[in-house]
């Protein structure tokens, strides 16, 4: 069995906020389920030999990472600036560490899949699946852990 990750590095993108002031903007932070996203966009192509038994699985993923943009923020000034700056930095690191945790998660299915072999076609949609779901609990576990980053600095002070 080879399994090859093609993981690239996350794209970035951003979701607007509409809100008046500072006061406005961290409300709708807070009021969300969370104010950023990340997203892994995997896909498993694979090979099989001619006894139907899968040999390779290339894990591809095109990563995204969502963050909020708001246009009021380059008006901030004082300790309102700084709490957005520093809650925007803990927010970005925040993801960036959702993005390590799959990566860490896929090297981890390489390793196993690799050591138990190659396996029957049929398998490989539960095998896949399987991996999807133990991925999401521990990004569903970080989140949990850290508080949607809150105990990582992701608040704005109101």
């Amino acid at each position: 069995m080879k399994v090859l990750l093609k993981i690239a590095k996350p794209s970035k993108a951003a979701f607007v906020i509409k809100a008046k002031d500072y006061t406005e903007a961290a409300n709708i932070l807070a009021s969300g389920p969370f104010a950023a996203c990340y997203e892994a966009n995997p896909t498993y192509p694979h090979k099989f030999n001619d006894e139907g038994q899968i040999n390779e699985i290339t894990i591809q993923a095109k990563p995204v990472i969502t963050m909020p943009k708001w246009s009021g923020a380059s008006k901030l000034k004082g300790d309102e600036k700084k709490h957005w700056e520093a809650m925007i930095k803990a927010l970005a690191k925040h993801e960036a560490k959702h993005h390590a945790k799959w990566l860490a998660d896929a090297k981890a299915f390489k390793k196993k899949a690799e050591a138990e072999g190659d396996f029957p076609k049929k398998e490989i949609h539960d095998r896949m699946r399987d991996f999807f779901t133990q991925a999401q609990a521990t990004q569903t576990k970080y989140d949990s852990d850290s508080k949607n980053g809150q105990k990582e600095g992701v608040v704005l002070p109101v």
